[in-house]
């Protein structure tokens, strides 16, 4: 899909792993906010290790992402992601 710019909708990306789930197409809000609502519960640190690996890349061998996955192995032992992880449970 990168290099042909292909466009597909939901229902084939959801069959390709792209994404998780479809909302209703005519009332997305519910969907968005249980999903949003679910982040918000979240450990903080866990959300902030996610955004960095998503926007960096986790596969890099850049130095910034190498010290980056160090500090995500190093803040998976603190109290409040272990809690966040319990909780998601």
């Amino acid at each position: 899909m990168l290099y042909t710019a292909r466009k597909i909708d939901g229902r084939e990306a959801v069959d390709i792993g792209l994404a998780d789930r479809l909302a209703d197409t005519h009332d997305p809000l519910p969907r968005a906010m249980t999903f949003s609502e679910n982040i918000a519960r979240s450990s903080p640190l866990a959300v902030r290790a996610m955004k960095q690996t998503l926007r960096a890349g986790w596969s890099s061998r850049s130095p910034a992402a190498i010290e980056r996955r160090s500090v995500s192995r190093h803040d998976y032992g603190a109290r409040r992601l272990r809690r966040g992880i319990a909780a998601s449970r």
